[in-house]
């Protein structure tokens, strides 16, 4: 499983060209091309979980709890107009970049540049394969009075099931 966790002030910019959104994140300091951190995951089933996140504490009577940086001004989100409303998505599928800070996941589009301007977090993590239980592929004990079609039916279950969980080492370097 891979994991993409940005949390802190999203922005646009300028430079360089075209109009880019960014991220100054909070736990390495630095900014980041949000475009470079989720182009890896491009094609890929993955889950996207992307928030407005307000400091803790909460600044009640500010908007969005204190995560939005335009108070006073127009608001992309529209927390000029509703001062309580927080940014959510949580989806599911396979990644497709469309436009800077917009995706398409699960023939959904994802608008992303509603983050821009408001301390926010976004998740986002290949999606992890069912494994099956191995109690669901039965033991290997009893196999005398098997026919030979179940015996290949086990067998093929076992073979499934170890490169299932081979594959998922391969993936997080174990």
């Amino acid at each position: 499983m891979r994991v993409c966790n940005l949390i802190g002030l999203f922005f646009k910019t300028n430079s360089p060209n075209p109009v880019e959104l960014q991220v100054c994140d909070e736990d390495e300091g630095n900014t980041l091309s949000v475009r470079s951190q989720l182009e890896p995951f491009e094609g890929q089933v993955v889950r996207l979980i992307a928030h407005h996140f307000p400091p803790n504490p909460p600044r009640p009577g500010a908007w969005a709890l204190g995560a939005c940086y335009f108070m006073g001004a127009r608001c992309p989100y529209g927390h000029d107009a509703e001062h309580g409303d927080l940014f959510h998505v949580d989806v599911s599928g396979v990644l497709r970049h469309l436009e800077d800070g917009k995706y398409q996941i699960a023939n959904q589009e994802v608008d992303l540049t509603v983050l821009e301007g408001h301390r926010s977090r976004l998740l986002m993590v290949t999606e992890v394969p069912k494994v099956p239980d191995p109690l669901e592929i039965g033991s290997l004990e009893n196999l005398e009075g098997m026919s030979l079609d179940e015996l290949l039916a086990k067998s093929k279950a076992l073979s499934e099931h170890l490169t299932l969980l081979k594959n998922m080492a391969r993936e997080i370097d174990v």
